[in-house]
């Protein structure tokens, strides 16, 4: 007889504003997974260095720094973790960004569940980031 142990998913959120995450965590209950949350960036450097974490969602702007800072710190902290950041308001400049860095996902709050499905499907891909059109001014060329 085979036995197959499966093992909690291990994941942290970064988010000075922890209580938004409430309906998700209670939507993910009945997953295996262990959440940890943290406020800032400084306590997610400490706390993350401890502990090996699957999936990291990290707020883009934190108290005490910027989510993409910490985004690129968790780089050489979490190597295997997927990394996604979230916002409480969409913008064009911060998915960029986000994308350019090779976040798996750029995500608006409140989060739904159904991201966690995509994120485990399978190894991290490498996002590259689109190719944003470049703004280049109207020029004209006059003959003589």
């Amino acid at each position: 007889m085979k036995t197959t142990v499966t093992q909690a998913l291990r994941m942290a959120i970064v988010d000075a504003n922890l209580h938004d995450h409430e309906t998700l965590v209670r939507d993910l209950s009945g997953h295996s997974i262990d959440l940890v949350g943290m406020t800032t960036g400084r306590a997610a450097l400490a706390g993350l260095r401890k502990t090996a974490m699957d999936v990291c969602l990290i707020h883009v702007q934190l108290p005490d720094m910027s989510g993409f800072d910490l985004y690129e710190m968790l780089a050489d902290v979490q190597p295997m973790a997927r990394r996604l950041l979230i916002t409480d308001r969409y913008s064009q400049a911060e998915e960029r960004r986000a994308l350019e860095l090779g976040a798996v996902m750029y995500l608006c709050k409140p989060l739904q569940p159904s991201w966690l499905e995509q994120v485990q499907r399978g190894p991290q891909p490498p996002l590259s980031a689109p190719q944003w059109p470049t703004w280049r001014p109207h020029t004209t060329t006059q003959t003589p």
